[in-house]
Parts: structure tokens; C-alpha cells; sequence
């Protein structure tokens, strides 16, 4: 399991790598999962077990490793919610909601 201390230093660095798209589809989703796991976010679907970030845990988690301002936060969940990837706080993916 990844820690936070494998994030990247520095907070542009970890945005850029974790949200870069090319024709709109995310380049590296398993750097996000993986980021997710450090930031201790990452769930699965009750109903399926596909993996889940938790939206705001991830918020949480990646705010306070970066000391994150709220708007920061707020732009992060954004990103993540945009990014294509499984995204609740409910635990259930999109197919079972």
C-alpha cells in the first residue's frame, strides 16, 4: 500500500499527474487509485467490489498532506469528479447507485 510520503513533493506536480487527459480520457487512473489508497480513500462497491475514491476523504486526505486551502479542495474534488474515474461517498460505484 502506497503511504503519503510517495505522493510527489510538491502539490502542482501530484495535480498535473493525477488529472492529465489526453482526448479527454485520463492518462493514469492507477496513480489516482494509487493516491487514493495513501490517503487512505479508497473504497470498494458494496454491491460489486469495483474500487471507489471516496470524494471527500480523498478532499481530506490530499488537502491536509498539501495544506490545501479550501478553495484548493473544492478545485481538487472537482477534478476528481471530472476525471472519469469511480467517485462516491456512498459506497456504491455509478452502476448501482
Amino acid at each position: 500500500m502506497p503511504t503519503p510520503d510517495e505522493l510527489p513533493t510538491a502539490y502542482a506536480e501530484f495535480f498535473t499527474r493525477a488529472f492529465a487527459k489526453r482526448d479527454n480520457v485520463l492518462l493514469s487512473p492507477t496513480f489516482l487509485f494509487e493516491c487514493a489508497e495513501a490517503v487512505e480513500s479508497l473504497d470498494e462497491c458494496i454491491e460489486c467490489g469495483k474500487p471507489i475514491i471516496n470524494i471527500t476523504a480523498f478532499g481530506e486526505g490530499i488537502g491536509e498532506h498539501y495544506v490545501l486551502t479550501d478553495e484548493q479542495i473544492e478545485r481538487l474534488e472537482e477534478a476528481l469528479e471530472d476525471s472519469g474515474v469511480e467517485v462516491s461517498d456512498d459506497d456504491v460505484c455509478s452502476d448501482h447507485v
